[in-house]
């Protein structure tokens, strides 16, 4: 049967479960292979819960904090477009005029659409000073952030940066983990499949700690990472 597998999904894709498991046993086994390959499969579709929730909170939450700065129009906001790097802006500049337009209900439109590397590139220290530190929003957005106190020998401006680095460094891993799953490649060869959890729940507690609760309770990741097989 195992065969028959590695010829259904190529030997190619396969190869990379058999090296795997050739490394940790010392010889090769394909029914290990097979079973590497079936956790992988498992992990991958459990990872789309927790991804779909991260991805809705979090553009939902820079929306609010671009409305805030820069008015329930920022999408067609010269200052806000202006301050994307040019390849992102490019790539806004599209979605936003397929997709966006100033009447009710367009916004959603276009966040939908919108790359998570964008939402990634609000999460940044240059982004810090007029989209979170302004107007203390990073406090209004995330209340049950640790905002304060700030710490000795710290600004509040750093304090909020290094919070906004936290949100943006969780933010990459998740994208490329995402990425993989959606392209249907191995992730059990990754060690930031232990982080993506961590991230989500960061993320919730900070913005909604019933919310945060709900999704403790409701995934799955976290049981099939108990049993790892290699």
């Amino acid at each position: 049967m195992e065969m028959e597998i590695e010829a259904l999904v190529s030997s190619n894709r396969y190869a990379t479960y058999m090296k795997a498991i050739e490394n940790a046993l010392g010889e090769p086994c394909r029914a290990l292979s097979l079973e590497l390959y079936e956790w992988n499969a498992e992990l991958s579709g459990k990872m789309l819960f927790p991804f779909h929730i991260y991805e809705v909170t979090l553009r939902n939450c820079i929306a609010e904090a671009l409305r805030d700065r820069y008015s329930d129009n920022w999408p067609d906001n010269a200052a806000f477009v202006n301050s994307l790097k040019p390849i992102l802006r490019g790539k806004f500049i599209r979605a936003r005029d397929n997709y966006y337009a100033p009447i009710e209900g367009s916004e959603g439109k276009l966040l939908a659409e919108l790359q998570l590397s964008i939402y990634e590139s609000m999460l940044t220290s240059s982004q810090a000073p007029r989209l979170w530190i302004h107007k203390k929003a990073f406090e209004k957005i995330f209340p049950i952030a640790p905002a304060t106190p700030v710490p000795e020998n710290t600004t509040y401006e750093e304090h909020i940066r290094k919070l906004v680095i936290e949100l943006q460094i969780g933010c990459k891993t998740i994208r490329k983990l995402r990425n993989r799953v959606a392209h249907h490649e191995p992730i059990f060869n990754k060690n930031d499949i232990y982080e993506v959890i961590p991230g989500v729940v960061k993320l919730l507690n900070w913005r909604n700690p019933t919310a945060c609760s709900w999704f403790k309770k409701n995934e799955l990741v976290s049981k099939v990472l108990e049993k790892p097989l290699i």
